[in-house]
Parts: structure tokens; sequence; C-alpha cells
């Protein structure tokens, strides 16, 4: 670009169980490649099956196995495999400090594993980065079982900036009256920021070059969502805020807290049963179960109800399962519950089925469907 040659380098590291020592030894050669090239620019992208230690808290994938050392070499510096020669900077999560961006489609994943990393000679002319989601591209569930991962660069400095400012973080909301309420929010820090615009139920209702705004106007017993975004002296909107949900009669409405779960391990069934501390203010619309077999590997989701109890009828006698619960309302997933496990009891019965289900079953019975016709004929010839 122009003069400067740019080294791009794509990468797809191993998979789920059994993957990590590999994705850890894979990502140390290609940091030594890279040290080997020397000062140069590079951009490092692909599906590094990682998480990144940086996503914690609202931004931490559901914990898996797929852990987070090929990606502390990149970006920790003081990680014992990390580059002596770069310093590189995970491009979404620098320009998207509050957004999740999970990439991996799978609905109990909820995972950040697809990355852009660049090293100091891009990190002025970090833009924008976006993960292509079927709300941006209808189609873009259909190709892949990714989102798709853009990242937008201004290679010329001497044109204007095109970088927006953060979404503003920390809103809060101070109840005046039944029909007013008071908004603020946390001082974005651009140098170059212009005003703030305050969006309720996806409209634009003002502009503010404060940290605050006053709405009015509100009925009571109705949810109203509030989102914010920052504009610079450019133009420059970013993108809205997490939402803030309000009931003038209530005050701020938040998830639920994690459900507290117990289950009982009975023959042929699991029986889970759960309660909620704390709703929130807001009815839940659903409950996600997730199941797995190793007390430390992965869960699955397994099932959702609008009950407050659920009863496995798949689960085996003998085996060992675990279960969690999410709550979900409008202000979005709770916290999971804790894993509870157990096992099942083992059949007592000395009752043999004469077709078990396996492969030696169904020849016995097979076998005997013949033979009984032949037994039949000489019982009449007799």
């Amino acid at each position: 670009i122009g003069k400067m040659q740019i080294h791009i380098i794509g990468t797809h590291l191993s998979c789920c169980d059994g993957g990590e020592v590999k994705r850890a030894l894979d990502m140390e050669g290609i940091i030594n490649y890279m040290d080997d090239l020397g000062s140069v620019p590079i951009i490092y992208t692909g599906d590094m099956n990682s998480f990144s230690p940086f996503d914690v808290g609202d931004l931490a994938p559901v914990p898996g196995n797929l852990g987070i050392e090929p990606i502390c070499m990149l970006l920790l510096e003081d990680d014992p495999h990390a580059s002596t020669v770069h310093k590189f900077k995970d491009v979404y999560r620098e320009l998207n400090p509050r957004d999740p961006g999970f990439s991996y489609i799978d609905p109990f994943y909820q995972s950040r594993i697809d990355y852009t990393f660049v090293n100091s000679y891009f990190f002025g002319s970090l833009v924008n980065s976006t993960v292509i989601t079927p709300e941006i591209v209808a189609a873009a569930s259909t190709g892949s079982d990714h989102f798709a991962v853009d990242a937008t660069f201004n290679m010329d400095h001497r044109t204007s900036d095109f970088r927006p400012p953060f979404d503003p973080s920390e809103m809060y909301a101070t109840i005046i009256d039944s029909s007013n309420v008071s908004l603020s929010w946390a001082e974005n820090q651009e140098d170059d920021l212009s005003y703030y615009t305050v969006y309720r139920d996806g409209v634009k209702i003002g502009e503010s070059i404060t940290e605050s705004y006053n709405d009015s106007g509100l009925s009571t017993s109705v949810v109203y969502e509030y989102r914010t975004t920052a504009t610079d002296i450019n133009g420059n909107e970013g993108t809205k805020s997490k939402k803030l949900l309000i009931d003038t009669s209530y005050g701020i409405l938040t998830k639920t807290s994690a459900p507290i779960l117990t289950v009982e391990f009975g023959d042929g069934q699991a029986i889970l049963n759960w309660t909620i501390e704390n709703y929130g203010g807001l009815p839940v619309i659903e409950f996600i179960i997730y199941r797995g077999l190793v007390l430390d590997g992965m869960v699955r989701e397994f099932a959702s109800t609008t009950d407050m109890f659920y009863i496995d009828h798949t689960a085996r006698n003998g085996k060992t399962y675990y279960y969690q619960i999410v709550a979900i309302n409008r202000a979005g997933k709770s916290e999971i519950s804790e894993k509870i496990g157990g096992t099942l009891p083992e059949v007592t019965s000395d009752d043999t089925p004469f077709f078990d289900g396996s492969f030696n079953g169904f020849v016995s019975l097979m076998s005997f469907m013949v033979i009984l016709p032949i037994l039949r004929r000489k019982a009449i010839k007799r």
C-alpha cells in the first residue's frame, strides 16, 4: 500500500479437546516467524480457536475447553513466548471495548475466537471493526459456522479523521417522578468529542454536550429502552451504548440473578428445579438448560423451557451428567448457575430384555424369527 509492504498472515489453529498443546506450539512458531521478518507491518488474522485474556465480565465467552494461552502469547508482553520484536493489538477489542463480538454461531458457545491482530505500524490507522451478524447481512449465517469479522484501516494519514468515538459507558438513570427520568453516563475521553445523542426505543430524542439528559412525558408501567452514542467534530458517530431499561414505577430493570439449581437423579431421569432470587423487574422469557458429561468440561445447550423445572428423560442409568441453567429476560442472559452433577442409579433388575438394542441382540432376534417358522412347521407335521 503506497510504498509500504504489508505482511498479511492467516491461520486456523486446531480445535477442541486435545488441541491445546498444538495451538500453543503453532502460535509460538508463528510468532517466531514474525520475529524473523523483523520490524515490518504485520496483519495477523484468522480462527484462533482460543479466548482472549481480556474478554472478561460481560465480554466473557461461555466457559469452554479452548483456553487463552495462544492469545496471551500475542497480547501480553511479559508472556515467556511473547514476541521480542513486535507489539500487537486486538483490532476488534480495541475498537469495541464493551461489545462481546461473539463470532461463533453456535447458540451455546457464545464466544469470540476469530481475530485480527496488528502490530504497531497500524496502531494509529484503526477505523472500525464489525462482526457481520444476520442483523447486518441477512445471509451471514448461511456460509459458515462462524460470523465474518471485518476491520477497516485508514492508511492515508493526510485525509480526514474516519474513526468514530467509543460508545458511552456506565449509563445510569434517576427516576425523578412517574413521567420524568434523568440519564447520565461516564465521560468519553476522546479529544475530538463533539456531542452525545440519546435514543429511546431506537428513535433519536435529543443531543447533549454533557454526560446527562432529562427525558419527560413518560408513562408508568411501560418499559423504555435507552441508548446513547458519541459523535466527534468530524461528524463520525460511534456505535450505540449498551441498553438501559427503565420503568418509572420500578426503576432500572436488569437481568435476573443466576438461577439456584437443584437436581434429583432417579431411575432413568434427572429432575431439575430452580429458583430466582432477583428477577430484575422483568418477566423471564425463557430458561436455557445446559448439560455436560465432565465436571471440568464444557456443557452444551440441551433444552429450553418457560417452567421452573425440567425432567430429562434422555438420561441413562449408570451415567453421570452435569447441568447448568441460564435465565433470559428482556435485559439479557443471567449469569449461568452453579454446575450440579450426579450419577443415575445402575439398573438393578435381573430381568434382561430379549432384545436390548445391541447388534448381538439384533442377530439373536433375527435368528429366532427364522427358526420359529421351522419349529412351527415341524409341530404341524407331527
